[in-house]
Order: C-alpha cells, then structure tokens, then sequence
C-alpha cells in the first residue's frame, strides 16, 4: 500500500473538464535512485522552478532535504525495489496530466510542453533506440505487429482517464509475469498495444540517453546514469552548443552534420586568425555581425571601449561583477581589494558613456548575465573573466549557446600554466571544447607569447547564392 505525506489524496478518474493539474513524477526506490532523483530534482528546481514535482519512494526520510526544493514526497509502502516499482508510484500520481522521469532524467526544457500533447493523446513518449529485454536486438513478442514501436519508460506523459489506468495495470501484470524481470519496456509496448491508447512519439531530443544519437535541435532531457546536477547542466551545454542537425558518435564526440543549402552546397567551418585582438572589431564587419556582442570579464572598459571604436554593430553588453573575491578561491592578478574593482567600474561606466546606447554595462557574474540573453541571439562573445580551466569551462558552456550560427566566440589569454599572473588553464578548456565539436580555433598571430587571443566561427548555412 502507499501513504501519501504533505499532498492531497489522488483523485478518480473525471472527464476532460475544468482546470488540468500538471506537474513531474518521479519514482525513486532503493540507495541508487534517491541519490539520482536528489540531483535531477536539483536541476529541474532550477530549470522549472515554479513547477510541481512529487516524488514517490520507499525512504521518504532519506528525501526530507528535496522538501526544500518543493517537492511533494509519497511514500511506496511495498516497495520491491525492482521496475514494479515505477508502475506502483505511476498509479500514485497527483496530477491530471503527469510528466513522468526516470530518476536519472534531467528536465532542461520547458516542463509543460510534453504534458500539452495531452490534450490530444493519452500517453506520449520517446521511441526506444535498442531493444530492450532478453532478446536484446528483437523485440521481445513476435505476436505484435513488427511495425509497433517500443517506446522508452524513461520518459513518460501520461493523461489521468480510464484509458492510461487499465494500461498502467496491464502494463504492472504483464512485467509480473515475465519471467527475467529486468526490462519494463517490452512489458509496456505490449501493454500500450492492447490498451488501444492513442500514443505520441515525442522527439528523440526529449529522451536523450547515453550513447550514439541523432539530435535536430536543443535536447530538453538528458537521461544519463550517475551525474551531478552540475555535471547535467555542463553535459547539457555541450550537446546543445550548437542545436543545428548533430550527430553524437558512440566515444561521445558531437560531429555537426552538413546542412545543404538551397543550392546545394554545403556549409563547412574556416578558422579565422588575426594579428591582434584589436582587429576582431573590423573581422566582425567585415564578417558582417552587427547586431549584439557581450565582453565578459571587463576589468576598466580598456577592451569593450576599443570594440566600440572599431566595432559598427548595434550593442555592446559589458559584463563584469566588480567583486572581489577569496584568494584561495581564484588566483589572478585581476583579484584585487575591492576598493579597485569599484574605480574599475567607474572607470568603465566613464570610458563608455560616450557611445551612449550602443553600450551597456551590466554588474553581473557572467552564469548570471547569462540567464538574461535568448540562445542564438548574439553575434559574438568575447570571453575574458576567470582564466582556470574549470571557470573557462563553465564559460564555455553556458555563452556558447548565446552565439547564433555564423557568430563568432572569442576570448583572451589563449595559455596554460602557473605564471606570475595567476593559474591559467584557458587554452586546455577550450581546445576541449571546441575539438570535441570538431570546431578549429585560430588566434592572434602577433601578441605577447603570454596574452593571445583565440577565436571560433560557428558554422553558418550561407544562402547568398540562393537567389
């Protein structure tokens, strides 16, 4: 049996009439899936921080501490720590419409958009790239028409209705009497065939697994065994630093496919190198990226200023939070007292204010600004803020997807090492980065060995033939 602590009892089955509630399931039995769903619960209190999710488990006082992040605990009196599991916590659910997760799924995109499909189906659900079950590469029953797919559990909506509640309890006898117990999705593809339950296959972006993929466009859940949430959020970064048609190979190597132009052509990846940082303004007119640039990492507006002057786009965001920080926390020159990070925002708020609007400074740490630009909306980034590898990653991650296709990422001090300036660990995080998409880096070819530029085109369709 199962108890239900601080929610509301479950209610009947009703007709599709009033005010639907809708909210995230998770079913988290056993030492391994609380681990999990603490991380993933993290992660969509950060994604989707207004939305409900309820968590159905065996230990609900091993979970007190996600009450923190608003989630609702069930508890799972009879719990077999087993698939079973998941179908017993499925028939707890609170919510008229569910979005039901895998304690190992991160939710990075909109909560609502599967459980909207709702409206119009009864379940909706991934497609199953293998097969799982004793037969591995088959399906698991030859009795079902070979063109019925198996869908993944991972990542289920389901709609409350007389419908989803017989498949649900299919779906519990048939795994009960199979006689492996290891895989649930044979068991479910069987179930959904015999409920007759009209069925959407969601993209494979909103169930993406380890493993080789196809992926065309943002992945909205990562569904991935043992990361943190912050190691979810860096993998997620990577896989959508570019969101144009990408294949993921099985080494976990992201190889952007080729897009054919309307002619026919198809669009490859140059790499740009100039002699100094103060001609990446005039690359960019001539590369003709006009519209939004942000500098992170701005010091006195020495920078920002000199892309101002040569620069003929629209706006200039500058970046910077002017905040000092603990010694032992960031080694660099460029962590002062901070009675010298405010004459450097003096400095900059004077240097700039003759170039009226097309200048912003923004007081902001970069993850922060950040959350306050659309993906693809800008022309270009240069990054120059914390030159540690794991600061530069975080970077790295979160404005290369700011950067619209054809748009250049940039950034200061291209080098490794202990120097007298600081640790530096710029040219190791982005080598990794951009050869793991297979993105060529070029850089300034006439600056001080120790301060270099680089700089990174993203690929871009170009249609100037298409006429």
């Amino acid at each position: 049996m199962a108890r239900r602590t601080g929610g509301s009892k479950p209610r009947e089955d009703h007709g599709d009439h009033g005010s639907m509630s809708r909210g995230v399931l998770f079913v988290a039995t056993g030492d391994r899936c609380r681990r999990e769903v603490s991380e993933a619960v993290a992660f969509l209190a950060r994604t989707n921080p207004a939305f409900p999710v309820t968590v159905c488990t065996d230990d609900v006082g091993a979970l007190e501490p996600i009450r923190s992040l608003g989630a609702q605990l069930v508890r799972l009196d009879r719990s077999t720590q087993t698939l079973a599991d998941k179908v017993a916590g499925l028939q707890l659910t609170p919510y008229d419409r569910t979005l039901f997760l895998d304690t190992d799924a991160f939710l990075a995109g909109r909560a609502d958009d599967v459980p909207s499909l709702l409206d119009r189906f009864d379940l909706a659900a991934a497609h199953a790239p293998g097969r799982s079950g004793a037969r591995v590469h088959m399906y698991e029953s030859d009795d079902l028409p070979s063109a019925f797919p198996q869908l993944n559990t991972g990542v289920i909506a389901l709609r409350r209705g007389p419908v989803v509640r017989r498949t649900l309890e299919r779906w519990a006898e048939i795994y009960a009497a199979s006689p492996h117990h290891r895989h649930d999705q044979p068991a479910f593809r069987r179930a959904v065939y015999e409920s007759g339950a009209a069925v959407a296959v969601v993209p494979p972006e909103w169930n993406a697994l380890a493993g080789p993929a196809y992926y065309s466009g943002p992945v909205q859940v990562l569904h991935v065994h043992g990361l943190t949430a912050d190691e979810a959020a860096v993998r997620v970064a990577r896989l959508n630093a570019t969101t144009g048609p990408r294949l993921v190979t099985p080494s976990g190597e992201i190889l952007e496919a080729p897009v054919p132009t309307l002619t026919g052509e198809r669009t490859s990846q140059r790499t740009y190198s100039v002699r100094a940082r103060s001609d990446i303004p005039h690359l960019l007119n001539r590369l003709g990226l006009l519209g939004t640039g942000v500098e992170v990492g701005v010091k006195e507006g020495k920078y920002s200023e000199a892309i101002l002057e040569g620069w003929q786009g629209r706006l200039l965001v500058s970046v910077d939070p002017w905040l000092e920080a603990e010694p032992g926390e960031y080694v660099d020159i460029a962590n002062v007292p901070q009675e010298r990070h405010d004459t450097f925002l003096a400095a900059t708020q004077a240097r700039l204010s003759r170039f009226g609007r097309r200048s912003q400074i923004w007081r902001l740490t970069g993850d922060e600004a950040a959350t306050r630009i659309a993906d693809s909306s800008l022309d270009f980034v240069y990054l120059d803020a914390r030159h540690d590898y794991a600061s530069v990653q975080n970077d790295l991650a979160v404005w290369f997807p700011k950067v619209r296709p054809g748009g250049i990422v940039a950034g200061h001090d291209y080098l490794d090492g202990d120097l007298p300036e600081g640790v530096f660990g710029v040219r190791s995080a982005v080598d990794e980065f951009f050869g793991a998409l297979g993105l060529g880096v070029g850089s300034t070819t006439a600056e001080p060995a120790t301060f270099p530029s680089w700089l990174v085109r993203l690929p871009a369709v170009s249609l100037s033939r298409a006429s």
